[in-house]
C-alpha cells in the first residue's frame, strides 16, 4: 500500500460533491491513473465521502482526524477546567515579572524549569 499526493492547488469553487469530484477526477486524468484508484483517505465531511462515491471510490476516513475528532469532544467535558488553566498560562505570558517568579520558585523547589504552552487547536 502507498500513499501519493498528486494535486495540491488553490480551489476557488464552492466545495460541493459535484465540484470537488470534478477536481479529483481532473487531477486522475492529468496523471493518468484512471481504474488504478480504489480507495481515498480524507476527514468525514459529507462532501468528501459524496465526491468519492461520485467517481466510485471507496471512502476511508482519516485515522488521525478521526481520533481528533474524539479528543476534542472528551475535552468538552473539562471545559471549564481548561478555561482556567489557558487564563493562568495566559497571566504568566502577559507579565514578564510573574513569569521571572514562577521560574525562581521553580528553581528554589529543585524542580527544572519548565515552559508553559499555549493552547493551540492544531497542535
Amino acid at each position: 500500500m502507498s500513499s501519493i499526493l498528486i494535486g495540491c492547488q488553490h480551489f476557488t469553487a464552492r466545495h460541493t460533491a459535484v465540484e470537488m469530484s470534478s477536481l479529483l477526477v481532473e487531477q486522475v486524468n492529468k496523471w493518468g491513473l484512471v481504474n488504478k484508484i480504489t480507495m481515498i483517505v480524507s476527514d468525514n465531511a459529507a462532501n468528501m465521502v459524496a465526491a468519492d462515491r461520485l467517481c466510485q471510490w471507496r471512502h476511508f476516513p482519516c485515522f488521525a482526524y478521526s481520533i481528533n475528532l474524539i479528543v476534542k469532544s472528551g475535552l468538552e467535558e473539562v471545559k471549564p477546567i481548561l478555561g482556567k488553566v489557558k487564563a493562568i498560562v495566559e497571566y504568566f505570558k502577559r507579565s514578564t515579572s510573574a513569569f521571572s517568579r514562577l521560574n525562581d520558585i521553580q528553581k528554589q523547589g529543585g524542580y527544572s524549569v519548565l515552559k508553559l504552552k499555549q493552547d493551540c487547536p492544531t497542535r
